[in-house]
């Protein structure tokens, strides 16, 4: 199976999304229609508690209002850090084999200086699928 993983960014205090994240979900849209991709997965918790709602939620709702199809979604509302939607997405996706996991963020996000790389947590739950960064 291959799927593309958008990663979340938190949400504003009156739950709208940051620009920065409506430009990763339309690049995580634009990467589906390119490549043989089974499913988009949209990661994201609450770790602002005044939005009131998950990354996760506001990027489903922006999904379904953009037209895609939602039994192609899978979304993963637990997480509050990059390890954590790797975790809990690998846990939704126990029994599924991935081929090519194309996970979308933006660059700084990629390589900050001094923290886990993004494609390092998500290689130590998806050992034998090929990461491919999109940003």
């Amino acid at each position: 199976m291959n799927i593309v993983v958008i990663l979340g960014k938190r949400l504003n205090d009156d739950s709208s999304m940051k620009e920065e994240l409506i430009e990763r979900i339309e690049l995580g849209i634009k990467t589906f229609e390119t490549k043989e991709v089974d499913y988009l997965c949209i990661c994201g918790g609450a770790p602002n508690i005044k939005a009131g709602v998950t990354e996760a939620s506001q990027m489903f709702a922006y999904l379904i209002m953009k037209g895609f199809d939602e039994n192609r979604i899978i979304a993963e509302d637990k997480s509050l850090t990059t390890r954590g939607n790797a975790r809990y997405l690998k846990k939704i996706l126990k029994d599924v084999t991935i081929e090519n996991l194309y996970l979308v963020s933006t660059k700084y996000h990629f390589f900050r200086k001094g923290l886990p790389k993004c494609q390092d947590q998500f290689k130590k739950f998806f050992k034998n699928a090929n990461i491919i960064n999109v940003y």
